[in-house]
């Protein structure tokens, strides 16, 4: 047993190792560093990529831990570039792909359709897949259908969201709709409900485009000084959901006003 360390590092940092008898011959034995960092940059299997950031991973897949335990012979996996896009992909089983996806496979085809025959070229423009980006993210996709403008379900809710967002700010009609509905289930889960639907349209032509609070002009249609419905008495207080306990008032100021009130005279027009 050596009183100092004489052993250099196979991973070339330089740090000399104790020797024991259990120790690897010279040039094989690493050091915890070289060793955890080894785990870190790549597959000890492949030498991919390894994905996500998980702490003493030392595979990129299940393929290859199995590979490396001897469960799973090898099946001529290796990893390739795309033709299209230039990602790395790993090539399964003896297959001769020369891109990584379907999309990619696509595009590849229709660049060399002057090569093709006269049927081959027929059966490829017929095809019933259609290669587009995506309107929310911009990320190329395969769709089914020709409508089919996103490429996931999320991409897919925020373009409904967004769309409907704006068609409450431009459209009237839709925004008295859904401020009717928001505020006729509010009174009939208190019970006080009065059985009449109230449009902000409406009310604002009736209250000559003035806040019911601040007796201030309305004029924004977004922000907040965006008219809304404003209940005199409020609901939590005993006021009825009904044209004569309502008035236009600006955003802000109904948020302002909260539920407080209730001692003003209503207003006598049904």
């Amino acid at each position: 047993m050596p009183h100092r360390p004489d052993v250099p590092c196979a991973g070339g940092c330089g740090k000399l190792l104790w020797r024991s008898i259990t120790s690897l011959p010279v040039g094989q034995a690493t050091c915890q560093d070289c060793r955890k960092k080894k785990r870190q940059d790549a597959c000890e299997q492949c030498g991919g990529a390894l994905r996500g950031e998980v702490k003493g991973r030392r595979y990129c897949s299940r393929i290859c831990a199995n590979r490396a335990s001897g469960k799973l012979r090898d099946s001529g996996q290796r990893w390739c570039v795309c033709e299209i896009c230039g990602e790395p992909y790993q090539r399964q089983g003896g297959w001769p792909t020369r891109t990584c996806s379907r999309a990619c496979g696509v595009v590849l085809r229709r660049t060399v359709t002057g090569t093709l025959t006269a049927s081959a070229k027929e059966k490829l423009l017929v095809s019933r897949i259609w290669i587009k980006p995506c309107s929310e993210c911009g990320r190329t996709f395969v769709a089914r259908q020709a409508r089919t403008l996103t490429c996931s379900k999320a991409c897919s809710y925020q373009r409904g969201k967004q769309s409907t967002i704006d068609r409450y700010h431009n459209d009237p009609t839709f925004r008295d709709q859904v401020l009717a509905s928001s505020h006729g289930r509010r009174a009939d889960k208190l019970g006080l409900g009065g059985g009449k639907v109230v449009l902000l349209t409406y009310l604002c032509e009736r209250d000559r485009w003035r806040c019911g609070i601040c007796h201030k002009p309305i004029r924004a249609k977004r922000g907040p000084m965006r008219p809304s419905i404003d209940h005199i008495v409020p609901l939590t207080c005993g006021g009825i959901h009904e044209l004569a306990n309502v008035q236009a008032a600006h955003y802000r100021c109904n948020l302002s006003k909260h539920n407080g009130g209730g001692g003003e005279q209503l207003l006598l027009i049904g």
